[in-house]
């Protein structure tokens, strides 16, 4: 009987091991944390717990330039999603491609961890009352710091604050003419 319970403890074992391996998830998943390169400055691969992983260029310790984060999520390796893009300052920013397990790709566009995807195809196909409306928030937004003669909504758009401190505007303050600057 122990000799039985001691084989099926080790076939457990190999079996549990196997399938960690099966899947061919590049690292150890007990392991979290930068397991290559530099993850301060230069380029570097930081595991998450949840097994998610980011490929790249790193700034400050945080993602910063060309990348590809792989999104795991504890499951196998074969179902991983991709996003290969641009962070900035660790948000993404620009154009993204979205790759699926199947292969096939879907273009997402970020503004600064912000994914504005759906309201690019809206500006893209907007009306000038759309237009309007956002150059009015946006000038509004900016018009204590325009207060130094500026074009009021040149200097909202660039998302100066009432002390003329140059801050990054949201994407909801920006006209799709600005908006879509970023991005065609």
């Amino acid at each position: 009987m122990r000799n039985m319970a001691l084989f099926l403890a080790a076939v457990l074992v190999l079996v549990c091991a196997g399938r960690a391996r099966a899947d061919d998830y590049p690292y150890d998943r007990s392991v979290s944390g930068c397991v290559r390169g530099t993850c301060d400055n230069g380029w570097g691969v930081y595991v998450f717990a949840d097994d998610d992983i980011y490929e790249g260029q790193w700034q400050g310790g945080k993602p910063h330039g060309e990348g590809v984060f792989f999104i795991v999520d504890g499951e196998p390796w074969s179902d991983a999603h991709k996003m290969m893009g641009t962070w900035l300052n660790g948000e993404e920013h620009g154009k993204f491609s979205y790759i699926f397990p199947s292969g096939s790709r879907k273009l997402q566009y970020w503004y600064h961890g912000e994914e504005v995807t759906s309201r690019i195809e809206k500006c893209r196909t907007a009306d000038t009352i759309t237009d309007g409306y956002k150059l009015f928030v946006a000038i509004v937004n900016g018009l204590v710091a325009a207060a130094d003669g500026g074009n009021v909504g040149e200097r909202a758009a660039q998302g100066y604050d009432a002390a003329s401190r140059q801050v990054v505007p949201r994407a909801v303050d920006l006209t799709c003419d600005q908006l879509l600057a970023h991005f065609d």
